[in-house]
């Protein structure tokens, strides 16, 4: 009896210092980016019925360009398009259109084109307030005056597949599998269900901003500007009933008393959410990245510099992001 208590205890204490040692992230490498590529932003590949190959490679060089390659090879692997793209944001989608945005001044062109770079349709924009790719390509574009803005969803090939009148003008976002386009405006949260329903809105009593969703759990990840400090919320995507809630101001930051999300990322393949906090003031401002679960724990931190180049980048099991001229590469450990 006595071993089998002492083996009990033993489990018990395994399990828990188990738990304590979940996953964490941890910066493993600091180096200075000079004349170093940053990992790339984005390749897609996609196999047409006929056998041909089409592939886009969007890159984030040092000088934040927005070039993109794009190549198309028969059945055969002979190339029969190689064509880089200076400029603008680039798209491939899963019937191998080509869709892409050029901005100039308060307008943009939208330009949907075939495998052979043959146009298909183009749009010309004017009072945009925002513009989403989902990750099936169709485009969402909120346009028109602050009161009585256009929301629509343009599919693969320009057509119009959904739209609303009098959506109101914030920032737009697309939800995986592109089942809802969420508009985030002031204080409020509103998400729209694509195959048709009613709207459903969240008043955060905050700046809101979404950072991302896991479809797995149904869980929407925010974050808020309250005048009590920043905090992160999970929410129920069916009712934005909170899960959890993290406030910023409760794990330290240096002297940092008041911090900001100036931007954030949820990595599904990782599960977790990557956050770069801003800490106010005029000679000691500082970023810092911030590494929450899907649990709403910090599992990772670490002090940048004064000014960033990028944003959170993706290298396999790796993040990194770029400051002050250096390269801050975290690992993920489980």
């Amino acid at each position: 009896m006595r071993s089998r208590a002492f083996l009990a205890i033993f489990v018990a204490t395994a399990l828990c210092a188990g738990a304590a040692a979940a996953r964490s992230v941890q910066m493993i490498e600091k180096r200075q980016a000079a004349n170093a590529g940053l990992p790339l932003e984005s390749s897609r590949q996609v196999k047409l019925p006929d056998g041909r190959v089409a592939q886009l490679v969007t890159c984030c060089g040092l000088n934040q360009d927005d070039s993109a390659l794009y190549t198309v090879r028969d059945k055969d692997g002979y190339t029969i398009v190689d064509h880089k793209f200076s400029s603008g944001r680039y798209y491939l989608s899963d019937e191998g259109r080509l869709i892409s945005v050029q901005k100039t001044g308060p307008s943009f062109t939208l330009t949907f084109q075939d495998t052979l770079l043959k146009i298909i349709k183009q749009l010309n924009m004017v009072n945009v307030h925002s513009l989403v790719i989902g990750d099936k390509g169709s485009v969402a574009v909120l346009t028109g005056p602050a009161e009585g803005a256009w929301l629509r969803i343009y599919g693969p090939e320009g057509q119009v597949r959904w739209e609303l009148k009098n959506a109101p003008a914030g920032a737009l976002s697309m939800l995986p599998k592109e089942t809802h386009v969420a508009v985030t405006a002031g204080g409020k949260l509103t998400l729209y269900p694509l195959a048709g329903g009613e709207p459903l809105t969240l008043d955060a009593g905050g700046a809101v901003q979404l950072i991302g969703v896991d479809p797995v759990q149904g869980a929407l990840f925010v974050s808020v500007d309250l005048p009590g400090g920043g905090e992160v919320w999970s929410l129920d995507q069916a009712t934005f009933t909170p899960r959890w809630k993290h406030r910023l101001a409760d794990t330290p930051a240096g002297h940092c008393q008041s911090m900001v999300v100036e931007l954030s990322r949820y990595l599904p393949s990782q599960h977790l959410i990557a956050l770069l906090l801003r800490c106010p003031g005029e000679r000691q401002m500082f970023y810092v990245a911030r590494f929450l679960s899907d649990a709403g724990e910090t599992i990772g931190q670490e002090k940048l510099g004064r000014r960033i180049e990028t944003s959170f980048h993706e290298m396999g099991n790796k993040i990194a992001i770029l400051s002050d001229g250096f390269l801050y590469t975290f690992a993920v450990h489980d």
